[in-house]
């Protein structure tokens, strides 16, 4: 449904039409009196297309808290039965497997606690009962969490102990990773039913952006979680935290409503105090691109400011992106891709594979990604009308778009290396093919070393997205 969705091609003007207004508002997390008359409003409007405010929604990856807003204004009758028997179903599943999610945790958790393991939950998991008021308001792959360099042996130590396995995708070995990554490879549940992000830092240590984590750890605010006491980033540690690490292409209403639901719930927030941190880690590009997404879709006076005061030290691409971005704000309810996704995932089963035929389809699809994008990808990448009669023209800048997007967390010397040791590995395979030889695929061994049957190793594939 979500990939024949467009634009309105009439649309000139940064104006909304009523599905898409709808489609902000129903991502916020509360209302201010204006803003509840304006949404009741336009949900009574007899002419509204309810079929392009669940596809925007569906796009936007925000029917759970779509759902739950419309149920808490009272409006939830007003969807047509056709869409709401499956629109509830789907927030329902999502309350349901991020319950899960957390009782399978709370084990760990509770552990880390009592070992006095200082630990500081991250993005949903802690936004859902602080800003959200609901567990389920988004679909949650993992449970994001920073710690500290020096607690890596003893958290890992206890992930190994409560039988979480790991599956790394670079490389196996937990002790080096500090070294060129700011992350742990994902470790799962036996079960499946739980995906841990161990964090050290927020971005990767390769990329010129370096925040000052001693600092961060000094503002941590406490944090209960599943019954247990733990922390959480000071809201400005947050703010930053989202902007740097939005996903350049995938930045839809799922990913910028964090940002603007934590400004609006923190009228006082600091902001003197968080553009001295932007400034002190060099970030002010990322964020100014951030922060001007948020600023198109849900303006404020202070947003406004603190990006008038960043402009200055903005340059280069992303000056360039946010100038394109902001251009027709609705189209950004558009352009939300998982193209970049989809590559990162054919990279992961490169890696995994021992077979030619496995890593020859892979490697050929990553480059494909590039060389001959779908149409309605590359419009979404440049922010284009998906008829518009240059997207073909434009596959140079879409191989470059998405060299920049892989090279981001290595920097391009660091990533040209990678990929010609994917085309040394292609060419061994070859010669291994030619002698009947096959190496065992790895995350297939990974998987059936913990008791994994087939139809799991599926669902694992699709959880490492």
């Amino acid at each position: 449904m979500t990939e024949t969705l467009t634009p309105p091609l009439t649309q000139v003007l940064p104006g909304f039409t009523a599905p898409e207004r709808l489609a902000v508002l129903l991502s916020f997390a509360s209302y201010q009196p204006a803003e509840r008359e304006e949404l009741d409003a336009l949900v009574a409007d007899p002419a509204l297309n309810w079929v392009t405010l669940e596809r925007l929604a569906a796009h936007n990856v925000i029917r759970p808290q779509a759902y739950r807003q419309l149920v808490a204004t009272g409006n939830w009758s007003r969807v047509p039965v056709e869409l709401a028997g499956e629109w509830a179903d789907h927030a329902a599943l999502i309350a349901e497997r991020n319950h899960e999610r957390l009782e399978t945790a709370r084990p760990l958790f509770t552990e880390a606690a009592r070992a006095g393991i200082p630990i500081a939950l991250l993005k949903g998991i802690y936004f859902a009962p602080t800003y959200y008021g609901d567990v389920g308001y988004k679909r949650m792959n993992d449970i994001d969490f920073l710690i500290k360099v020096a607690d890596i042996d003893r958290t890992l130590a206890l992930v190994h102990a409560h039988e979480y396995f790991p599956l790394g995708l670079i490389k196996q070995d937990d002790t080096n990773q500090a070294t060129f990554s700011h992350h742990a490879p994902p470790y799962f549940h036996p079960t499946l039913r739980c995906v841990l992000g161990t964090h050290w830092g927020l971005i990767s240590p390769r990329t010129p952006y370096k925040p000052d984590y001693a600092a961060m750890w000094e503002r941590v605010v406490p944090f209960d979680f599943l019954g247990a006491a733990h922390h959480a980033l000071h809201p400005v540690d947050n703010l930053h935290h989202l902007c740097i690490h939005l996903p350049h292409y995938k930045a839809g209403v799922r990913e910028l409503a964090d940002l603007w639901n934590l400004l609006r719930a923190h009228p006082d927030f600091d902001w003197p105090l968080f553009e001295a941190e932007v400034a002190k880690a060099g970030s002010q590009a990322p964020v100014y691109h951030a922060l001007a997404l948020v600023q198109a879709l849900a303006p404020m006076p202070a947003i406004a400011a603190c990006l008038a005061r960043l402009k200055p030290a903005v340059k280069g691409f992303l000056a360039k992106e946010t100038a394109l971005r902001t251009r027709v704000p609705s189209r950004i309810l558009y352009a939300r891709s998982t193209h970049m996704s989809t590559l990162e995932k054919c990279f992961g089963e490169f890696t995994m594979a021992g077979d030619l035929p496995t890593k020859w389809r892979a490697w050929t699809t990553m480059w494909a990604g590039g060389l001959w994008a779908p149409r309605e990808e590359i419009a979404r990448f440049h922010f284009l009308a998906p008829d518009d009669w240059t997207l073909r023209l434009r596959t140079p800048s879409m191989v470059a778009r998405t060299w920049r997007y892989g090279a981001k967390d290595f920097g391009n010397g660091f990533y040209t290396v990678i990929h010609l040791m994917l085309v040394a590995d292609l060419c061994k395979s070859a010669v291994r093919h030619v002698r009947g030889i096959t190496k065992p695929n790895k995350l297939e061994a990974a998987a059936f070393a913990h008791g994994l049957s087939m139809a799991q190793v599926e669902e694992l594939k699709e959880l490492l997205e």
